[in-house]
């Protein structure tokens, strides 16, 4: 597979995070105005689905193959490609159903198919690494495909509820939180953060200390328990959750020191697009870190936990500033975006709205919890509306820029 397949690859890639982005807009509208056709809970169904598969998923699928490709024969760089294009097809499928029919018979049958298409992504991807040996260069790798696979343990949950219509509140939700932890914190982070290690050992020689690999797999689990504080959970349970998040913020201040150390040029002209885009997910990386840490004060947990516009500033940290914009730097840094002017407009176009996305739902969460004056949540609503469609206009744009870049290759 040539360098301009993978581009390919990537450039749909950037086609679903504008459909996200979308979708995500409508809602949005559908909040601050009237807006008659489709459920809103529908639409929330399909653009978290559509998010974590055919944009996250589809990318970090794509860019881990990237990094192995000089071990793998086209035969098997073309098998790759048809997991590329059918977890492509089911992303779609999801996205088109659930908005649709929310949690219905075509819209399960799509997301059993996602699972089943990362699964056997998964089998063929380990299977690679062990007949390369390549397992100890990337437990990074293992990992994130190992948490992914325990994730799906939550969706299997969800599943049966919905399709046996037997839904018990604590389990529905410590199901859901039990998937997006191990999407966020265990399939997502793992391996946009190996994949990122791994350009900086190849480019600037880097090495991590192994603990931090460790320390951080280890906490993975417990750490789910921060989810569930709002459950009264045993005493020596609630201890082995708080050890893993004080675990995690030290290997993440350890990877944090060692980053800065080597300097490895991330300051100076940090006005150049990919810099920027480092700077924002390092920051909203260690603020996730941060914010797990607090969230050991059991108080603390049930507060935010109670409160709508601050879990969602949370997933939106997680996915948008964190997640997206470590995927938008490694596309860059891989040479599988086309660095153009119209790319760096999108980048600080993207950047801003991340930015101001993240300000309006803290001010609505505060003022929610009587921190800030409840006038200030006047035209919220109206705002996170023109916030999202700047997010909108800015993806838009690097898909504009790249449109550019093949036609001219």
């Amino acid at each position: 597979m040539t360098e301009n397949r993978f581009k390919i690859w990537i450039f749909f890639s950037i086609l679903s995070f504008w459909v996200v982005s979308a979708v995500g807009t409508l809602m949005r509208y559908k909040i601050g105005f009237e807006f008659p056709f489709f459920y809103q809970k529908y639409l929330l169904h399909a653009h978290s689905h559509f998010a974590f598969a055919g944009w996250v998923t589809q990318t970090l699928m794509i860019l881990m193959v990237y990094s192995i490709r000089e071990y793998l024969t086209n035969a098997k760089l073309i098998q790759y490609q048809r997991i590329f294009g059918a977890n492509l097809v089911v992303s779609y499928g999801m996205l088109v159903f659930f908005t649709i029919q929310g949690y219905g018979l075509f819209s399960i049958t799509f997301s059993t198919l996602s699972i089943l298409t990362l699964l056997f992504f998964t089998y063929l991807f380990i299977k690679d690494l062990i007949n390369n040996d390549l397992v100890n260069k990337h437990l990074w790798f293992i990992a994130a495909l190992f948490f992914n696979f325990l994730s799906i343990f939550g969706t299997a949950k969800l599943i049966h509820m919905m399709a046996t219509k037997q839904i018990v509140q604590d389990t529905f939700l410590a199901s859901i939180y039990w998937y997006l932890h191990f999407q966020y914190n265990g399939w997502f982070f793992f391996a946009f953060l190996g994949l990122f290690i791994y350009y900086l050992e190849k480019t600037y020689g880097f090495q991590l200390p192994k603990k931090v690999f460790y320390l951080l797999a280890a906490a993975c689990i417990p750490t789910y328990g921060l989810s569930l504080l709002w459950a009264n959970l045993p005493l020596w349970i609630y201890c082995i959750v708080a050890a893993g998040a004080v675990v995690q913020v030290y290997a993440w201040g350890v990877f944090s020191k060692k980053l800065v150390d080597v300097k490895l040029h991330i300051f100076q002209n940090i006005f150049e697009p990919h810099k920027l885009l480092l700077i924002v997910a390092l920051l909203a990386s260690t603020t996730k870190f941060l914010l797990q840490f607090i969230s050991i004060v059991p108080e603390i947990s049930k507060l935010a936990f109670g409160f709508r516009p601050i879990i969602i500033a949370y997933l939106h940290l997680a996915l948008l500033a964190m997640t997206s914009m470590f995927l938008l730097y490694l596309c860059l840094k891989n040479k599988l975006l086309e660095n153009n002017h119209i790319f760096r407009i999108g980048v600080f176009v993207v950047i801003t709205g991340v930015l101001l996305n993240e300000l309006v739902l803290l001010i609505q969460g505060l003022a929610s919890l009587e921190y800030l004056p409840l006038d200030m949540l006047t035209f919220t609503n109206e705002s996170l509306f023109g916030i999202s469609a700047l997010i909108f206009i800015g993806i838009a744009q690097l898909i504009v820029s790249q449109v550019q870049a093949l036609k001219s290759s």
